[in-house]
């Protein structure tokens, strides 16, 4: 919803922020960045668990209708661009690194990293210099505070990563660099004790 997350990727920046809303418009283009008068504008909400693939595919869905509505008006005459309003934020081009788990952030952050980065870069981590891809996990509803964030553990039947603020997630599975896709329980049960990613 311009002038809010100008450039290349909006929705990821949406989900990592933690909005509950998002949109699409339509606007009439000038040479600077996403910049131009805004002729209509659609929100919807963003879901608990959307990652960015499935909010992306509802919102090509919306800016579809969107356009239609606004060819008609434009060809009718009914509908005026205004100005943007507010001040403008940006973003820039995903990068793989930017998948990189920094585990002294909180579990909730992590969370919606996951979410804003699905499908690319995904979200992984390195454990004793081989790169583990974190294919899903949630935020664990309790946490060890006494471990230090990247430490994980079996608990119970499931497997847990302590993260930053004395939170933690459940890893729900993980894939090695040439494995296959397992429960964060066997992941854990492959490595050695006290393990820790970084």
């Amino acid at each position: 919803l311009l002038p809010k997350y100008r450039g290349a990727s909006p929705i990821s920046a949406a989900i990592l922020a933690g909005d509950r809303e998002t949109g699409v418009v339509t606007m009439r283009i000038v040479p600077e960045l996403d910049a131009g008068p805004v002729y209509l504008e659609r929100r919807i909400g963003i879901a608990e668990r959307d990652d960015a693939a499935a909010l992306s595919e509802r919102l090509a869905w919306e800016g579809a209708e969107l356009l239609v509505e606004t060819l008609r008006g434009l060809e009718a005459g009914t509908i005026t661009a205004r100005p943007q309003r507010g001040e403008p934020t940006f973003t820039r081009p995903l990068t793989r690194e930017h998948g990189r788990v920094d585990w002294g952030k909180t579990a909730q952050e992590i969370e919606r990293r996951l979410r804003a980065f699905a499908p690319w870069p995904g979200l992984h981590t390195f454990l004793d210099g081989e790169r583990i891809k974190l294919l899903d996990l949630d935020v664990a509803v309790d946490a060890d505070r006494g471990k230090e964030p990247g430490a994980i553990w079996l608990d119970g039947e499931g497997a847990k990563v302590a993260a930053g603020g004395g939170t933690a997630v459940r890893l729900l599975s993980a894939q090695r660099a040439g494995g296959k896709p397992v429960s964060g329980a066997e992941l854990v049960r492959q490595i050695p004790p006290n393990a820790r990613f970084v």
